[in-house]
């Protein structure tokens, strides 16, 4: 499929799940609270270690619920990973759309758990030429969206049977 036969979509981005950063973000600051009072005291007697809990307290939360995203444009894909680290990818180099356990050494493939990871390989190969999303930080229904939306702009990537079933879960009936 040349890049003449592409047609131009609006750029589409997924973020990390609102629901899961702000429990994240909820944990983080019961922990802080968690701390012994007279150790509590001692640590903000200290101006340098008060100035890194309140600049964790800010960067934890804003990196949590907008530090992650994934975008869909005509023909790249690109995942930003704390804000700063890119992987761009052509749409075209994609081989491969895998929907597999997150831990995969531990969990057998077909294992019932919802704990998966979106896997988006460039190339068929290696660490580098992947990029993972995992259901949990993105919201499974995201990423079923991502699978169909690699898949109508190029019909070759291959599919594992559970990127098909993640598809099928999230059809709307017609």
């Amino acid at each position: 499929m040349g890049s003449a036969t592409i047609k131009h979509r609006k750029k589409k981005t997924y973020t990390t799940n609102k629901l899961l950063a702000f429990v994240i973000t909820i944990l983080f600051i019961a922990l802080i609270f968690t701390i012994d009072t007279d150790t509590l005291f001692k640590f903000y007697t200290d101006i340098k270690l008060t100035i890194w809990i309140v600049l964790a307290g800010l960067v934890m939360p804003f990196l949590a619920f907008f530090g992650f995203t994934f975008q869909i444009a005509s023909e790249d894909v690109i995942n930003t990973s704390y804000f700063f680290f890119k992987r761009r990818f052509k749409i075209q180099d994609i081989s491969h759309v895998l929907y597999q356990p997150t831990w995969k050494g531990i969990m057998p493939m077909n294992t019932q758990t919802d704990m998966r990871s979106l896997h988006v390989v460039r190339n068929s190969g290696g660490w580098m030429q992947t990029i993972s999303l995992a259901n949990g930080a993105f919201r499974e229904e995201d990423l079923a969206d991502i699978v169909r939306e690699l898949h109508e702009i190029n019909p070759q990537i291959e599919l594992d049977e559970y990127a098909r079933a993640l598809i099928k879960k999230y059809e709307s009936p017609t």
